[in-house]
């Protein structure tokens, strides 16, 4: 798999903002309805680490959902073939 460029500054602050990621609680904070600094370095590390944690969690929930539909099918399937063995 190809490993993507880190996002920095400007763009990772609104890679953030579209998924949603929280900046409350950042190491350098900022006044209240502020932007925070992107070219902060502590800044710019923490809402890295929290955008690789939410993708991380989006990407094991899809993975449990194709687990949970995989169990069903092969459920079903077993269910069929008892079935005709039965029949």
């Amino acid at each position: 798999m190809r490993e993507r460029k880190a996002l920095q500054g400007r763009e990772l602050w609104d890679r953030a903002r579209t998924l949603g990621i929280s900046f409350g609680a950042l190491p350098f904070k900022t006044l209240p309805g502020a932007d925070p600094n992107p070219d902060e370095y502590d800044n710019a590390y923490e809402i890295q680490r929290r955008i690789m944690e939410f993708e991380r969690h989006q990407r094991d929930h899809r993975v449990a959902i194709v687990a949970i539909i995989s169990s069903v099918a092969s459920m079903v399937s077993a269910m069929a073939a008892w079935y005709a063995v039965v029949r």
